[in-house]
């Protein structure tokens, strides 16, 4: 498949070559000889699995059709042993999209992909009407992705692979979750299956101010984070009032325009869905592009963070490799034991200090840090 996409415009890689390592960086510079290029293209200069892979991705916007043909024939081509650790790290969501492509009938690695969060919407959207076994079920059971792109749903419609117990389910979550599909007619069937012909004959259009879309247009001017962060306080009961109209409208919404207000919403909206009891709406406000590092933050110090947004952080390394997220996970009650104490030599000794202090914490995680603090005493006299 990857074999008949055509030639790539050299100017729109989506990827910085400084990204890469100097040594493999040489390798995709524009004044760089095509016989070195070429030997990157067919995979046989050594360099970390991760460049390798970004390397014969950044190949493909080469100007040069035969170096772009021989990076994909290369990349259809790579080991497990260079793959496996790649697809399980932090590889920008572009080369994520462009191994799917090329690895679509290697199923071992297309699951990879389909369960790296770096993995975009658009990359389940393509995928979905192509795939087939366990990829197939992956993306069916996506219920977050489900209900933030509902194309997703309409690829499933149209895979015959997939079987019709797999495509009920798919239904039957969509309808009860609130979405809407007039253009599928197996989601039409679904909604009289489950609400009955005389409930959906009877239904009318939903006012647009009750949509998320409609919530998000009304408050258009509050969804920039800088305004959240600028903009004068209103009158206590004005603002009062204005809370309770978005929690008021909110609550009336389904789950699916729940997640698209995470995603899209202001920092009140967030606050108010990050206390929603289904875990998709929580787990879509931690996704949010708008989400910023200080809500993050203030997240991981809250002793009633939800286990589906503790469990998202502690998989997402760049939010890990925040100080004061791990700070305040070790000191969470919230966090096991177990990653606390692993978690424990990665902090300042002023930190360590004032954990060994911390009657909150569990008294195992007081003694650990008091022993580290001797340790580092000792070796330091």
């Amino acid at each position: 498949m990857s074999d008949n996409l055509p030639p790539t415009d050299p100017a729109v890689c989506p990827i910085d070559p400084e990204s890469l390592a100097p040594a493999s960086r040489k390798f995709v510079a524009g004044e760089t000889p095509k016989k070195m290029k070429m030997m990157a293209a067919k995979g046989i200069i050594p360099m970390p699995p991760s460049d390798m892979v970004q390397v014969l991705f950044m190949l493909t916007f080469d100007a040069d059709e035969e170096v772009q043909e021989t990076a994909r024939a290369a990349t259809a081509g790579l080991s497990e042993k260079i793959l496996t650790p790649v697809l399980r790290g932090d590889l920008p969501a572009s080369v994520l999209d462009f191994l799917a492509d090329s690895l679509i009938e290697q199923e071992q690695h297309l699951e990879q992909i389909l369960l790296n969060p770096a993995a975009t919407d658009a990359t389940f959207v393509r995928l979905a009407a192509q795939v087939k076994g366990k990829s197939l079920n992956l993306i069916a059971q996506n219920q977050l992705r489900l209900l933030r792109e509902p194309d997703i749903i309409r690829g499933l419609a149209r895979n015959p692979e997939a079987s019709q117990a797999t495509l009920d389910s798919v239904f039957d979550f969509a309808v009860r979750s609130g979405l809407n599909l007039p253009d599928v007619q197996a989601f039409q069937e679904a909604r009289r299956r489950i609400l009955g012909d005389a409930a959906v004959d009877a239904e009318t259009e939903p006012d647009p101010e009750e949509t998320a879309e409609g919530l998000i247009a009304a408050h258009a001017d509050a969804l920039a984070e800088e305004h959240d962060a600028e903009a004068p306080p209103p009158e206590e009961t004005e603002g009062d009032e204005q809370r309770e109209t978005i929690t008021q409208k909110i609550m009336r919404m389904t789950v699916s325009e729940k997640i698209k207000m995470a995603m899209l919403g202001n920092k009140e909206a967030r606050t108010i869905l990050l206390r929603d009891s289904n875990k998709l709406v929580q787990e879509a406000v931690v996704q949010s592009p708008r989400i910023t590092e200080g809500e993050i933050i203030a997240l991981t110090n809250s002793r009633t963070i939800p286990d589906a947004v503790l469990r998202y952080i502690l998989s997402k390394r760049d939010l890990m490799a925040i100080y004061a997220v791990k700070v305040n996970l070790v000191s969470n009650p919230k966090l096991q034991l177990a990653l606390a104490l692993r978690m424990l030599p990665q902090l300042k000794p002023p930190d360590i200090r004032a954990l060994s202090r911390n009657r909150n914490v569990p008294q195992a995680l007081r003694n650990a840090a008091k022993k580290l603090m001797e340790k580092k005493s000792s070796s330091a006299g």
